[in-house]
């Protein structure tokens, strides 16, 4: 090997291992932060990292507190970045995480063990427990483990169940039990019920009780989420199953349950209010008060007023509903309780499938300028108008498909067109009216 070139290995090789030196010098670490967290605090996110302030760190050791986070098993993904600290001094560190969406309610049946104290021991092990949880099946299989080890550490060693399950429609809970043979549920009958059919109370449970393990408390939750909201929307709030027995079902194995219901007296909704966003955007929600309390009614009410704020741009806004029962009066009011969420913008749009004739029609036609609020069903509605208003010739499949920053909240935009269609000749002659309107503005119920 010539000098030269064994000069210039051996320089460029010292300058990669210094580099690598560099990275894993051990410097205390000043500051940490967290983003990307919504269901997690910082300070539960630090102490599952094993990091602390002022402790030497390097690479390895952010490496190591990375994996411990991603271990718990509650995030899609984390990274970090560290460098000098304030003034120079130490390290600054930050975490990105990106949460797993859906988390579930948790409940534990038949352990044989108090559930604030089955709580408290997977708390002390995962400062992340809470009773919401992922419902995937890493997180599941984590904290089976967990609950069995402290019933074994009590003398109580019992094989566990997790598993997700259904509560209602589009509603789950996880639920956590003794793997000892319970009897399913083959068969539900109801008694006393006058406003609703039996067979429509029957189909109702039967869809999510039907082969599952049979204990009070989980039959209980399934009377509450399927069954209380067929009174709810004939507004017999106050609805009760105060019995029911089960038998041995004669035909197949499993248990027949006898439900009993009191169905007690309508209530009207006598007020509605609004929090967690603009007073105003309670006329979206078009709801009539002195009305029967139909609470269907009051949910797509609900459902009204998060689509408009959808349309303004908070794309991940949470709703649920509040009742104050009057039971003297027969009454009920209504709190609409919303959490915005952060504040979506447009960003870059980008068309593609389309020559330099076409491109700058389609780009004068689009409604949301860059760094407004973004709807995140206008694409979609923008691509069938300009298929419905026959503006290209060869117009073959077309798509719109959204790239999101969890970290900035801009949102970018790609609109695809198929077989290179061509601008179709114009009809008539473009008027005035025409000219004034250049873009293609959302609808009101988008």
């Amino acid at each position: 090997m010539p000098f030269r070139i064994l000069s210039l290995t051996l320089i460029i090789c010292a300058a990669l291992t210094g580099q690598q030196q560099a990275v894993e010098r051990k410097f205390a670490l000043r500051s940490l932060t967290v983003r990307g967290n919504r269901a997690y605090t910082r300070e539960q996110i630090l102490a599952v990292s094993g990091l602390q302030l002022g402790q030497q760190v390097a690479k390895p050791e952010f490496d190591a507190a990375r994996d411990k986070i991603l271990a718990t098993g509650m995030f899609e993904t984390v990274g970090y970045q560290f460098g000098p600290g304030p003034g120079g001094q130490g390290y600054a560190a930050n975490f990105d995480i990106v949460e797993i969406a859906g988390r579930f309610p948790v409940q534990f049946e038949s352990l044989g063990a108090p559930t604030p104290e089955i709580e408290a021991f997977l708390k002390s092990k995962n400062p992340l427990y809470s009773p919401m949880l992922p419902g995937t099946k890493a997180v599941v299989e984590y904290y089976k483990r967990l609950i069995e080890e402290f019933l074994a550490a009590q003398d109580k060693p019992v094989r566990i169940v997790g598993e997700v399950i259904p509560t209602g429609k589009d509603e789950f809970k996880i639920l956590f039990r003794s793997a000892d043979g319970l009897p399913p549920v083959s068969h539900v009958t109801f008694s006393g019920n006058k406003e609703i059919s039996t067979i429509t109370l029957q189909n109702a449970i039967n869809d999510v009780a039907f082969g599952t393990p049979f204990t009070r408390d989980h039959f209980r939750a399934l009377l509450d989420n399927q069954i209380r909201p067929l009174y709810d929307a004939k507004g017999l709030i106050r609805v009760k199953f105060p019995m029911f027995t089960t038998e041995p079902d004669p035909k197949i194995k499993g248990v027949v349950v006898h439900v009993t219901v009191e169905e007690g007296v309508p209530y009207k909704l006598r007020k509605v209010t609004i929090t967690g966003a603009a007073p105003e955007l309670l006329g979206n929600a078009k709801l009539k008060t002195g009305s029967l309390a139909n609470f269907d009614d009051v949910n797509q009410g609900l459902d009204r007023v998060k689509t408009e704020l959808k349309r303004e741009g908070y794309m991940e806004v949470r709703g649920s509903t509040d009742r104050v029962v009057d039971d003297k009066e027969h009454a009920v009011d209504v709190v609409l309780q919303l959490e915005q969420g952060p504040l979506f913008t447009m960003g870059k749009l980008t068309i593609a499938g389309l020559d330099l004739n076409g491109e700058p029609v389609v780009r004068k036609l689009w409604g949301i300028q860059e760094g407004k609020p973004f709807n995140s069903k206008y694409p979609d509605y923008f691509l069938q108008r300009i298929r419905e208003d026959g503006m290209f010739d060869g117009l073959g499949s077309t798509k719109a498909t959204t790239k999101t920053d969890d970290i900035t909240h801009v949102v970018d935009v790609t609109l695809t067109f198929g077989s290179s269609p061509k601008p179709a000749p114009k009809k008539r002659r473009q008027d005035q009216e025409d000219q004034e309107k250049p873009t293609i503005t959302s609808p009101p119920w988008i």
